[in-house]
């Protein structure tokens, strides 16, 4: 028997581990996770190893980068899109 890794406040890509809820019917853990955005989805910790789930709304989030400069550019604010 493989021992389970603890993914609890782990993040892979937007989503972050809030608490184990379970098993698959293959014995694996499932995960709730919190996106970035608020949403959340439950996903098998294989699946966010390999990186193959993501947030249920499918948003797509930046680094916020208010404040910085690129180039001769400065950064004011974040402005967030609306999901439809």
């Amino acid at each position: 028997m493989v021992a389970k890794k603890n993914l609890i406040g782990m993040k892979f890509g937007s989503l972050t581990v809030i608490k184990e809820v379970g098993s698959n019917k293959d014995g694996r853990a499932l995960w709730l996770c919190r996106c970035d955005c608020g949403e959340e989805r439950i996903a098998a910790g294989k699946d966010l190893e390999k990186k193959v789930t993501r947030c249920p709304k499918k948003c797509i989030l930046t680094e916020d980068m208010t404040g910085k400069r690129i180039g001769n550019l400065l950064v004011l604010r974040q402005v967030s899109c609306h999901h439809s």
